[in-house]
């Protein structure tokens, strides 16, 4: 049988993406998300931050890209590793300083993210 739809479409107003919403399920817990190799999701995060970089402010995917990577963190081994963490915590002060209100959904995101993982990312030089 060929499909001729994208077969998650129903769930069009949560994903856009079929590839996105796998990810996201897949690093939603930590018995999933081992079945990455850490270099794989090294690649990975480098994905996920050039698109947080060059996605504008209110776009909807940058949204799903930032709840993926809060599974990323909370779910695999990244706090050994630490990939790419200055361009992380970059991308999340250009969120909180560069909105005019289009990404409060995104704001909303980066401070959950900095409030579970204060390990992780500095708070001295939040807004």
């Amino acid at each position: 049988m060929l499909l001729t739809e994208d077969p998650v479409a129903m769930f069009s107003t949560l994903c856009p993406s079929s590839g996105l919403k796998m990810l996201h399920d897949v690093f939603s817990s930590q018995m999933t998300s081992g079945l990455f190799f850490t270099t794989d999701l090294m690649v990975l995060i480098d994905i996920i931050v050039r698109q947080l970089a060059d996605l504008p402010a209110g776009d909807n995917i940058r949204s799903h890209y930032l709840h993926l990577l809060h599974g990323i963190i909370g779910n695999t081994n990244y706090a050994e590793h630490r990939h790419r963490l200055s361009d992380i915590s970059d991308c999340f002060q250009n969120i909180l300083e560069d909105e005019l209100g289009q990404g409060e959904a995104d704001r909303q995101v980066v401070v959950q993210l900095w409030t579970d993982f204060p390990r992780l990312f500095d708070f001295s030089t939040t807004v």
